[in-house]
């Protein structure tokens, strides 16, 4: 999201570990939105820290109070359908409003579901009429789409973080590495991994009976189930279930649930998901980005995410001996053959590149943003929608020499004729016959087109009897009768909200501290004059590349062709060479802003290494400071699994040091994805 003003309000089911919440955080972490972020929710739990970190205000409490609190909330996301009365109050109260769905709840699941949870708030009644109501109710695949059948509903993929290549050779080279290659040498065991919390609905029971139906007495054959939490009673009847189907065989490991996903990942040779419950896993599309080959269930959004035989195959879920040699089948052939399996890997790289990319999400999600809250745009009148200067020059004829470094025009003018100026500009007609200035009129019309909210805002000269009627009339005359509602005439700019001002006047001043950024419409009176961070419009023509400027936006159509140059380069490249938007580079400039530490790291071994990242050196720290966030993100992850506290600085002072020293470990990530990592566990 684009807007330079206001509040977004994420209305969670709660803050608990989920991959409901890692999708919202994802989301945050992309820099949808660059404002106020507020996030409501009914008790707190380990991921509000996790949104702390990107500088989200986190209250407890009623999404009422909130409301009655923050007056300026423009949009709002609500996550889950467990979130379905925060819609309607939000529809209520006229608060633009997303409604993620994550659930596979049938109709007849749903009084189910809700009477297990005993939530006071919901009701069949409830969830159905926010189904009718939601602004944009976004489900993750098209069968869920269809499974709800909202009003105004629409299809956003889940996205994933790209891999580091560093942990990953096969991501490399473009097309991996072949069979025999020297570079990847074999390997005497072929290792299936199974990943996600150990439940029943994760169905990891059935997975092990498949994998020794299939192994046999095999010794070339491994199996990693990876995410026993033991938290809740059922997860720990489970286990003991899982256990007691793994019966002490050897080649079968069962490992804790960790956030240390890719020391698993780089492990495995196929990836296994025989969840009875799902609607688009992540797993799948982390397997996909690592170039793993996967055997999965077909159930809800699974089809969507991959084509049966493609990259993996799609099996039974039902715990019958057809689906079990089904699946022990399809285990054996991907054992047997090191090209099929290379062949679904490419395959499900590129399907990820397509489909998957968390940028893509996060692009799509700030499109709907600015598509239910559209960024508001004021635009001057006299000397950036009209041209002033040429109808007074008109007008005047020549009476005199005018020298136009002034911004007011009756100071030049000779100060003997100052009266006579502001006579003529006062006179009946004047503003009402004022010419168009080039191209504005289709521009406003352009900009309308492109999704802004446009507003004309100008101040009419107070001394003219005529000016604001006139100013009217002329909105009326070349922009038509509709364009009438979109006037604020106003003495004071700085009362009005608004993401970007267009205009020419030097230096604007009110009762307020404006919300919107000014952009300088070029003329010879504000050439000369301080920006301070203020960017300058020279002509009408160069709109949108100023307004992309000032507000970081891909515009749909921009969007649409961006996404079909990266899947066309992915037909041939490895993800880690397909081009992406938030790849970007830190600056100098942007270093230079960045807090100096070099005081504090005075006769330590950081201080030469740390002083060469800030002069952009080769030996200094490898990569971005971002990914170094990112690995202090993953260690604080770890820790959500052993404790509520994972504030001690001490714990990630190692792979800290590692960063400042520039070693493998060191940052490959992109900005605009921040501190996300695979979210598997979940």
């Amino acid at each position: 999201m684009v807007h330079n003003h206001g509040t977004v309000l994420l209305a969670p089911q709660n803050l608990a570990v989920s991959g409901a919440n890692q999708v919202l955080h994802n989301i945050v972490a992309g820099n949808f939105f660059r404002g106020n972020i507020v996030l409501v929710a009914p008790s707190t739990g380990p991921f509000a820290s996790k949104f702390q970190e990107f500088g989200v205000s986190i209250r407890i409490g009623k999404v009422e109070d909130i409301l009655d609190m923050i007056r300026d909330i423009r949009f709002a996301i609500c996550n889950t359908i467990m979130t379905a009365h925060i819609v309607k109050i939000l529809q209520r109260r006229g608060v633009p409003c997303a409604w993620i769905l994550h659930e596979w709840w049938t109709k007849e699941m749903i009084p189910e579901e809700l009477q297990k949870r005993n939530d006071k708030n919901l009701t069949v009644a409830t969830v159905e009429e926010a189904l009718q109501t939601c602004s944009a109710t976004v489900a993750v695949c098209e069968r869920q789409l269809h499974l709800y059948g909202p009003a105004h509903g629409e299809v956003i993929f889940v996205g994933t973080p790209d891999v580091d290549p560093s942990s990953f050779p096969a991501l490399k080279a473009p097309g991996g590495y072949p069979s025999g290659d020297p570079g990847c040498p074999p390997k005497d065991v072929t290792t299936f991994l199974c990943i996600g919390i150990v439940c029943p609905r994760k169905n990891q029971a059935f997975t092990v009976k498949c994998f020794k139906k299939f192994a046999g007495d095999r010794k070339d054959v491994e199996l990693l189930v990876v995410g026993v939490r033991k938290i809740r009673d059922y997860e720990i009847a489970y286990v003991e279930q899982v256990e007691k189907e793994i019966g002490g065989d050897p080649r079968i490991q069962l490992h804790d649930v960790t956030h240390e996903v890719d020391k698993y990942y780089a492990k495995a040779d196929v990836v296994l998901l025989a969840s009875l419950n799902e609607v688009t896993p992540m797993v799948l599309a982390e397997s996909m980005a690592r170039k793993t080959p996967v055997i999965t269930t077909g159930i809800a959004g699974i089809p969507e995410m991959l084509t049966d035989g493609v990259e993996g195959f799609i099996c039974g879920e039902e715990d019958t001996d057809a689906c079990a040699a089904e699946w022990a089948k399809r285990m054996k052939e991907l054992a047997d053959d090191p090209a099929l399996r290379h062949r679904m890997g490419e395959a499900g790289l590129q399907r990820y590149a397509k489909q998957f990319r968390l940028q893509h999400m996060v692009d799509q999600y700030r499109m709907l943003a600015m598509r239910l809250a559209k960024p508001i745009i004021l635009i001057d009148m006299d000397g950036v929608l009209v041209d002033w200067d040429k109808g007074f020059l008109k007008a005047w004829a020549d009476r005199t020499v005018v020298d136009r470094s002034h911004y007011e025009m009756e100071k030049c003018v000779p100060p003997e004729r100052f009266g006579e100026a502001v006579e003529l500009f006062c006179s009946e007609g004047f503003f009402r016959n004022l010419p168009e200035m080039p191209d504005g009129v289709a521009s406003l019309k352009e900009m309308v087109s492109k999704g802004f909210e446009v507003l004309i805002c100008t101040a009419p000269f107070a001394k003219s009897r005529y000016c604001a009627q006139e100013k009217w009339e002329w909105v009326r005359e070349h922009l038509g009768d509709e364009w009438l509602l979109r006037m604020v005439i106003t003495q004071d700019k700085t009362t009005v909200r608004g993401d970007v001002l267009i205009d020419d006047k030097p230096k604007i001043t009110g009762s307020q501290i404006p919300l919107w950024k000014q952009v300088v419409f070029d003329a010879q009176y504000n050439r000369n004059v301080e920006m301070d961070g203020r960017r300058r419009l020279c002509a009408w023509k160069d709109w949108e590349k100023v307004l992309a400027e000032e507000l970081p936006i891909r515009l749909e159509e921009e969007a649409e062709d961006d996404q079909t140059e990266a899947s066309e380069a992915s037909e041939t490249k490895p993800i880690s060479e397909v081009p992406s938007e938030s790849t970007v580079a830190i600056t100098a400039e942007e270093v230079a802003k960045l807090r100096d530490f070099s005081a504090e790291l005075e006769g330590s071994s950081f201080l030469k290494d740390y002083r060469a990242w800030r002069l952009g050196k080769t030996k200094g720290a490898k990569g971005e400071f971002w990914q170094a966030v990112a690995d202090i993100e993953r260690i604080k992850k770890q820790l959500f699994l052993e404790g509520d506290d994972w504030s001690s600085v001490h714990v990630y002072r190692h792979d800290y040091g590692n960063w400042r020293r520039g070693r493998a470990r060191g940052a490959k990530a992109t900005r605009a994805e921040g501190p996300v990592a695979a979210a598997a566990f979940m």
